[in-house]
């Protein structure tokens, strides 16, 4: 069967038609999407996010079978939403791919290195980005408690 004629006979379906239409007119957003994974993917943030979803994936293992899977689905729909937001701050991405690349993890640093390390400027200015990232979580899980 040619690619016409799959095309064709998949277009018949009723239900492919409607999944079809709704692409059509979400077609900005679908937009959008690719150009972010491809932002991703450029910057090498996409292949560290892999890595992160493939450790979780080995961390809950048991995800699949337990009772509260909707919750946690929905949690992390929510992480997927948080990221998706966090990727239009390109000039963001852009420094945590440079970090990413530049690291040099072959290099241990004990407490008194870190210590040390915390004179450097560049590592001030970086712990106080992450500090930022981190205040802000904390204040909307502390919204989301109450």
């Amino acid at each position: 069967m040619s690619s016409e004629e799959r095309i064709f006979k998949a277009l018949a379906d009723p239900q492919k038609q409607e999944a079809l239409a709704v692409l059509l007119e979400n077609i900005d957003a679908v937009k959008d999407l690719v150009v972010f994974l491809s932002e991703l993917r450029n910057s090498g943030v996409f292949e560290l996010l892999a890595a992160g979803i493939a450790a979780a994936k080995a961390l809950s293992a048991d995800l699949i079978t337990s009772r509260d899977f909707a919750e946690k689905f929905a949690k992390f729909a929510e992480l997927a939403s948080a990221a998706s937001a966090a990727a239009s701050n390109t000039e963001g991405i852009a420094c945590i791919s440079k970090a990413v690349s530049g690291a040099n993890a072959s290099r241990p640093v004990g407490i008194y290195g870190l210590l040390q390390a915390l004179q450097d400027p560049d590592v001030q200015r970086g712990l106080g980005y992450i500090v930022s990232i981190v205040k802000v979580l904390g204040s909307c899980l502390a919204s989301r408690q109450q």
